[in-house]
């Protein structure tokens, strides 16, 4: 747990936040800021917590509260308003990102650049940033957070490029959670290092160590306080069974998630979603196609259209399933949604356009088995026989 003194600002100043990010970022990135509320001028002297704040027909919404954070572990944020210094303790599931009262600049502009999916250029502007400038802004978190993106960026590009660099670009984030057990962010870096030693299995390295450390990794998430991330824990404990061919283990997990209480709670429909997911995937290996495609139909369904990175999963398993099934030009159709339909979620794009230069070849098309290696190559520098 670390608590957070106060100083005085000293870098991102409400008054000239807005002007340098328009200079850093490019026009569509400057605008997800000013949607955010990244760009907005702010109270002086106060940080910036993103949250989902629950409303009253039960959905929720996102908006920016503000104050003092007094207080960060792996559970959530404590904020003290500047005014009435009442406090409030935010639960970690619904803490979006965070904006330090003092913390450089470039920190916020990089985390946009996140926001969008834009990783190398995130990357460039934490390159940027003086540690020194880290060292000096409000206790380490500062640090905390700049620890978070080059973790999570390179370990995004990583995961796209599917290929050795995957384990270099892991190790930031493996180091996150070993020296950040007291983040808000913990929960996550564990979900997301499970999914990339899943990524390491499914390439060939190490399979078989890498599905244990997959597992250690949803282990913990499953002992978490929160029952979303318990039920996420479960979720990746499916996974894993679904890798080594236990169907059984696997269909048992995401049917448990599924029946769990959690679908009111922020990031339980998304949880929810991974558990269909899951069991559509492990009906499509276990030659169940019909059960499959109803399953994915369903979550689609449940699934709201601005959650870019659930559905494109969704239509990658749809299009999995119908290639299993020897549906070519559906599962065509399906992998092509991804890379046209949803922008911001690039590993699922790569996925899908991988995908599609073996499709193209088996059907005969080789001039659009070209022209994708071609766009793998140009857009996202992947290259692939």
């Amino acid at each position: 747990m670390q608590t957070i003194v106060s100083t005085r600002r000293t870098r991102t100043n409400a008054r000239r936040l807005s002007s340098c990010l328009a200079r850093v970022l490019t026009p569509f990135a400057f605008a997800v800021a000013v949607a955010l509320g990244i760009a907005s001028v702010r109270v002086e002297g106060a940080d910036l917590v993103r949250v989902a704040a629950p409303t009253e027909d039960g959905s929720f919404e996102e908006r920016n509260e503000e104050g003092a954070i007094v207080e960060i572990s792996a559970s959530g944020i404590t904020l003290r308003d500047v005014k009435t210094k009442e406090e409030t303790t935010i639960p970690s599931e619904r803490v979006l990102w965070i904006l330090l009262d003092d913390a450089p600049v470039e920190l916020a502009a990089a985390r946009v650049d996140y926001e969008v999916g834009e990783y190398e250029s995130a990357l460039e502007k934490l390159k940027s940033i003086d540690a020194s400038e880290l060292a000096s802004s409000k206790s380490a978190y500062a640090s905390t957070e700049f620890d978070w993106y080059q973790g999570t960026s390179a370990l995004q590009l990583a995961l796209a490029d599917g290929d050795a660099t995957l384990n270099e670009g892991g190790r930031g984030l493996a180091t996150f959670v070993k020296n950040h057990a007291d983040s808000y962010r913990y929960y996550e870096a564990l979900s997301q290092l499970g999914d990339a030693f899943l990524a390491v299995s499914r390439e060939g390295g190490k399979q078989e160590a890498s599905l244990k450390r997959a597992g250690e990794a949803y282990e913990r998430m499953a002992q978490s306080d929160s029952k979303v991330y318990r039920a996420r824990g479960l979720v990746g404990i499916g996974d894993v069974a679904l890798e080594t061919s236990d169907y059984a283990k696997a269909e048992e997990s995401f049917k448990t998630v599924k029946e769990s209480e959690i679908e009111n709670e922020y990031l339980g429909r998304d949880v929810l979603s991974r558990a269909s997911l899951g069991l559509a995937l492990t009906y499509a290996r276990s030659g169940r196609y019909a059960e499959a495609r109803s399953e994915i139909a369903s979550a689609l369904e449940a699934t709201p259209r601005r959650a870019e990175l659930a559905r494109a999963r969704l239509y990658n398993a749809l299009g999995e399933t119908n290639e299993r099934d020897e549906r070519w030009e559906d599962a065509i159709i399906a992998y092509l949604r991804v890379d046209l339909v949803y922008y911001s979620a690039r590993v699922e794009r790569v996925k899908a356009l991988k995908a599609l230069v073996s499709l193209w070849s088996r059907t005969g098309r080789e001039d659009r088995a070209a022209e994708t290696r071609e766009r793998l190559k140009t857009r996202f520098h992947v290259e692939i026989e």
